[in-house]
């Protein structure tokens, strides 16, 4: 939707985030245009929850998803009200409390380095979590009205911001890595007909896809 000069199929949100962020918005209307989305994205990020909390959020992600699972803390805590059994006698009554990394981004051995008792969050993880859900919703939706803004300014100004040759900085990809599959030719796909929805159809068409605009794809930018 911004028009990004960043390659699309290897695209992430802090990829985008930062190439917005170094975009100076003083070449043209569109590169202005893209400025004052960037600025609109940090002020929703901003708006959204404690100072940090998105990165927090991806550095946790990425750690659940792509590095060896770090220590778990937790402590147990008296419950209450106070109870007592048949014989007097106080009962053991208690809830465990988990706490979740306060830089999810870094190693245990790094955090162990400092300060003992200091490398988690001093809230229950639940608290933590149900936090986050809220700023990512709040994000979401403040960032997709910013996003439907951009669309219709774009609708409106088609040549102030044209898509980047650096978005498909190869062209488009015929390469094959050569897998057919453990019983190639069992079961071919050959329709001469297909049922899509509306929307798929106008991301077809959006994408120069239909046969009148698939010759564009040879003069992309």
């Amino acid at each position: 939707m911004a028009a990004l000069p960043k390659s699309i199929l290897r695209a992430d949100f802090s990829g985008a985030r930062g190439t917005l962020n170094r975009i100076s918005g003083t070449a043209n209307e569109g590169e202005k245009t893209q400025a004052q989305f960037a600025a609109r994205l940090e002020a929703d990020i901003a708006a959204a929850g404690p100072p940090g909390w998105l990165d927090w959020t991806l550095d946790f992600r990425n750690m659940l998803v792509h590095r060896g699972r770090r220590f778990e803390y937790g402590q147990f805590v008296p419950r209450s009200p106070v109870l007592c059994g048949a014989d007097a006698q106080r009962l053991l009554r208690a809830r465990r409390v988990t706490h979740l990394p306060r830089d999810p981004g870094r190693s245990d051995v790094e955090v162990f380095v400092d300060t003992a008792w200091t490398f988690v969050l001093s809230e229950e993880a639940e608290r933590t979590l149900q936090g986050l859900i809220g700023s990512t919703k709040a994000l979401i939706e403040s960032t997709a009205q910013d996003l439907l803004d951009l669309w219709q300014w774009r609708r409106d100004h088609p040549a102030s911001l044209t898509q980047p040759l650096a978005q498909w900085p190869n062209g488009r990809s015929t390469q094959s890595i050569g897998f057919n599959g453990y019983a190639p030719g069992t079961f071919r796909l050959a329709p001469g007909m297909a049922m899509v929805d509306p929307v798929a159809a106008r991301r077809f068409h959006a994408a120069a896809l239909d046969d009148p605009s698939r010759l564009q794809w040879a003069t992309f930018d």
